[in-house]
C-alpha cells in the first residue's frame, strides 16, 4: 500500500472507529465519556502498533466495536420498536426523562436544584402512559406568552405527568377563559421553587390572578432538594436557597458532566434500559407492575387510609424534617402572597383533597394570608370516589378527565 492510500486507510479507519465508540459510550449515562477516552486510547496504541507492520490488534479492536455497536443498536432498535417489552420500573428508566442528562428535560441550577430546558420537545413514559414534552423558549410547558392572564404554580400536577399539553389543568383553564396562561409547573418540585420561579417569570407575565397547587409531597421534597441550613434560612429571612451540591452545575473543567453527560452523549434508551434493571435488582423491585403499551388497571382512587392519613407537622413530637418542611411550605405561600400584592394578582390556593387533615391545613393558610381557597381537588376526589375517571390508573396524577375537572372548579372560584 502506497503512504498516500495508507493515510488515508487510517484516517478513515479512525474516523468509523469514533463514530462506532461515540454510539457504544451511550450505553452508560453516568460512565460514557470514560468508555469513550479508554476506547480512543486502545485505538492510539493499536495505531501505532500498525505503523510499524502490526495490524492484527487494530483489527480486532474495530471488529469488537463494531459487534458491540451492532448489538446495542438491535437492542435500541427493539426497544424503539416494541417498548412493551420492558416493565414497571425498568420501563419508566428506559423511556422516562426526567433528569439532566443529555437525554433528560432538565438542566442543573444552583437554587432550582432542577429547571426545565428551555426549547426541550420529546416523548416521555410513566407507570404505563405515554405523553409528549415539550417547553416553550421560556423554558416551561405550554405556548410562550409575553403577558399571562392566570399563572399556575405547583409540582407534577400541575405540570401535566402523564398526558399531553392540551390536557394539563393549565391548558384546559385556559380553553375555558379564552385567556393567556403560563403554566410554570415542574414535577417532584415543593412551593420554593414555585416562589422563585414566579419571581423569575411574574414581572415579565403581570398575572391577573396566580393558582398554587399545594401537595403533601412538597413538605418532604423540600428537604430532597435543599440542606437544612439553606431552609431555615429561608424561613427566617428573604433568601432564595441553595440547592443540595450535587445539584449544582457541573464546572467547565468536568468535562465529563459539564460537556459528555450533558451535551454528547448519545440518548440512548438501551441505557435508560440498564439503569432500570440495575436499580431494580439493588432495591428487589418486581418488574411486573405495569406495562408500556398494553392493558392498564382501572384509574387509581385514593384508598380510605391515604384520604385519613394525618398530617401535623407543626406538632412538637413530629419529625424535624417534616417540621421544617412546612415551615419553608408556609413561607413559600407567604411570599408567594407578597408578589401577587406586588403585582396587583389575585392568589387561589387548592390541593389535591386529600390526605383531608392537609387539605385542611392549606385552607387555613389560605385564610391566614387572605387568598381565596378553591376545593377544585375535594371535588374532584368525590368524583373519583364515585367510579369516574379523575387519575391515572397505575399512578395517581390526574388524567385529562381529572385536569377538566380541577379547571372548571378553577374556573368556579374566580367568581367567588
Amino acid at each position: 500500500m502506497r503512504p498516500s492510500s495508507s493515510r488515508w486507510y487510517y484516517v478513515g479507519a479512525a474516523v468509523c472507529y469514533i463514530v462506532l465508540l461515540w454510539f457504544v459510550s451511550g450505553v452508560s449515562r453516568t460512565s460514557g465519556s470514560v468508555v469513550f477516552a479508554t476506547g480512543v486510547f486502545a485505538f492510539i496504541v493499536c495505531l501505532i502498533a500498525a505503523v510499524h507492520c502490526r495490524r492484527k490488534p487494530l483489527f480486532l479492536l474495530f471488529f469488537a466495536t463494531m459487534m458491540a455497536a451492532s448489538i446495542i443498536a438491535a437492542v435500541e432498535a427493539t426497544l424503539r420498536l416494541a417498548p412493551e417489552i420492558v416493565n414497571g420500573a425498568v420501563a419508566n428508566h428506559t423511556f422516562g426523562g426526567y433528569h439532566s442528562m443529555a437525554s433528560g428535560i432538565y438542566e442543573r441550577d444552583r437554587r432550582l436544584g432542577y429547571a426545565l430546558k428551555p426549547a426541550c420537545s420529546c416523548k416521555l413514559f410513566a407507570n404505563g402512559h405515554w405523553w409528549h414534552h415539550e417547553t416553550n423558549a421560556a423554558g416551561f410547558r405550554g405556548e410562550a406568552v409575553s403577558r399571562a392572564d392566570a399563572v399556575f404554580l405547583g409540582d407534577s400536577m400541575v405540570y401535566g405527568h402523564g398526558v399531553d399539553n392540551h390536557d394539563t389543568v393549565a391548558s384546559r383553564f385556559q380553553s375555558l377563559s379564552d385567556r393567556p396562561v403560563a403554566n410554570l409547573g415542574q414535577q417532584g418540585t415543593c412551593l420554593i421553587q414555585m416562589d422563585m420561579l414566579l419571581r423569575r417569570h411574574g414581572a415579565r407575565l403581570q398575572p391577573r390572578v396566580v393558582f398554587v397547587c399545594s401537595h403533601f409531597n412538597d413538605i418532604h421534597e423540600a428537604a430532597q432538594w435543599y440542606p437544612d441550613e439553606e431552609l431555615s434560612r429561608y424561613v427566617a429571612e428573604a433568601y432564595e436557597p441553595l440547592a443540595h451540591r450535587h445539584y449544582w452545575p457541573k464546572p467547565a473543567w468536568r468535562i465529563d458532566h459539564h460537556v459528555w453527560n450533558d451535551h454528547l452523549a448519545p440518548s440512548l434508551r438501551f441505557a435508560g434500559a440498564i439503569a432500570g434493571w440495575r436499580k431494580a435488582l439493588d432495591e428487589g423491585v418486581t418488574l411486573k407492575s405495569t406495562r408500556a403499551s398494553v392493558h392498564l388497571q382501572r384509574p387509581f382512587v385514593p384508598s380510605n387510609e391515604m384520604i385519613d392519613n394525618p398530617f401535623a407537622p407543626w406538632h412538637t413530637e413530629a419529625a424535624r424534617t417534616d417540621r421544617l418542611g412546612w415551615q419553608a411550605h408556609v413561607r413559600a405561600l407567604a411570599n408567594i402572597q407578597l408578589q401577587c400584592r406586588e403585582m396587583s394578582a389575585r392568589l387561589i390556593l387548592f390541593d389535591l383533597g386529600y390526605p383531608e387533615a392537609f387539605s385542611k391545613a392549606v385552607e387555613e393558610q389560605a385564610l391566614v394570608l387572605g387568598a381565596t381557597y378553591s376545593p377544585a381537588g375535594r371535588i374532584a376526589l368525590q368524583h373519583a370516589l364515585r367510579g369516574e375517571d379523575i387519575y391515572l390508573a397505575n399512578d395517581g396524577h390526574w388524567s385529562a378527565n381529572g385536569s377538566r375537572v380541577i379547571a372548571s372548579e378553577l374556573w368556579r372560584s374566580l367568581s367567588k
